[in-house]
């Protein structure tokens, strides 16, 4: 019922507080397209659709594939989230964005004091993406001066399988490898990744990830973190996969083996990556707002 009454206010806002022609930017949400659909077609909006991904690839069975793609096609400009997107939905009117292009001063990161190696998983825990219960099996294959960290948000009973998994592994290694930290934000965060190595997204592969681009990445690199990532393709065809370093699959064991051939020794300087970055999103939103 509040779903419903969410897509009438929506509806009724866009039909009497909006010009005919004007332009919008709206994302996309499976929730909220009946309303946008309509307003569109009355009032003539110039809409910008944000796709992030393909919500029917991802939760397959909740939502009719081909329904989806038809909706976003039915729409003449776009902001993606990956450059998979631009090739699978439109190659023209259309800017990508990976995510916030905050750069970080990575000068205040904390120096090592012993050789423990620090790694961290920040996103979503479920079973669907698998990240996070896919780095604690990685563990397994790592030595003991390996430490991994994850920070995340998920239902009570995927966060409590993924406290269990971790407690099976700490009693196989015999000591602390892993550690749970709940959801942090703001400076918290911040610090947090500034004293670890390693980023990891070590999602399962597959088609149902590929049209996604995982924000951690981009949060990795803007706090100078070494990344490891399965080999996802909207992120192997990103502008940014020459920094990262990926798995063979998403084996555990594999995942492992990208880990240890990192040289955690160099830094990793990326402020002028996530800069150019920003300035050409910028200048190409620009572009496609100006035209008609």
């Amino acid at each position: 019922m509040k779903h419903y009454f969410s897509a009438l206010q929506l509806l009724v806002h866009l039909l009497f507080k909006t010009k005919k022609n004007e332009k919008l930017i709206v994302y996309h949400s499976l929730a909220l397209n009946l309303p946008i659909k309509i307003a569109k077609l009355i009032k003539n909006l110039n809409i910008v659709l944000e796709v992030e991904e393909i919500y029917s690839d991802v939760w397959v069975g909740n939502t009719d594939n081909g329904s989806e793609l038809k909706y976003i096609k039915s729409f003449d400009k776009f902001i993606f989230a990956s450059d998979y997107l631009k090739e699978k939905i439109s190659d023209i009117n259309n800017v990508v964005v990976y995510g916030s292009y905050q750069s970080i001063d990575t000068e205040i990161t904390k120096k090592k004091t012993n050789n423990e190696i620090n790694i961290v998983y920040a996103g979503s825990i479920d079973t669907t993406k698998g990240g996070a219960k896919n780095a604690v099996t990685c563990m397994e294959y790592l030595p003991q001066n390996y430490r991994l960290h994850i920070l995340g948000f998920g239902e009570e009973s995927e966060v409590q399988n993924l406290i269990d998994s971790i407690n099976r592994m700490n009693t196989i290694k015999g000591y602390k490898s892993c550690e749970f930290h709940g959801t942090l934000v703001g400076k918290n965060y911040e610090e947090f990744l500034l004293s670890c190595d390693i980023g990891l997204n070590p999602q399962f592969e597959g088609e149902y990830m590929n049209t996604a681009f995982p924000s951690k990445i981009l949060s990795y690199l803007s706090h100078g973190l070494m990344v490891v990532s399965t080999s996802i393709t909207s992120i192997k065809k990103s502008k940014i996969s020459k920094y990262i370093t990926f798995s063979v699959d998403d084996k555990p064991e594999s995942i492992a083996k990208a880990i240890l051939s990192i040289d955690t020794s160099k830094s990793m300087s990326s402020q002028d990556i996530i800069n150019n970055l920003d300035k050409e999103f910028l200048r190409n939103l620009e572009l496609l707002l100006s035209t008609k």
